[in-house]
């Protein structure tokens, strides 16, 4: 998604590729987003999940347990990469 916002072909293509990956009933992830207009584009075109450093950096495994799979009442959420309270 790195280039989608300098060129038009670009977004098309990504554009096209989530249209069809929903037609054929599969969710979309959306990988290196990097910056807030990148993420705002995504979300208008329907994008199922977005991961990148502009969420979250990379940590170790042990991290991530602790931050996100140990603290009770948060579960994945269908539309965000990010985890959401529910």
């Amino acid at each position: 998604v790195q280039e989608m916002l300098g060129d038009s072909r670009f977004m098309a293509i990504v554009a096209a590729t989530i249209h069809l990956a929903h037609n054929l009933n599969m969710e979309v992830v959306a990988e290196g987003v990097e910056t807030a207009q990148q993420l705002a584009e995504l979300e208008l075109l329907g994008c199922d999940t977005l991961q990148g450093s502009l969420l979250a950096s990379p940590m170790p495994a042990g991290q991530f347990q602790t931050r996100y799979l140990a603290t009770p009442g948060l579960k994945p959420s269908k539309k965000r990469s990010w985890w959401a309270a529910h």
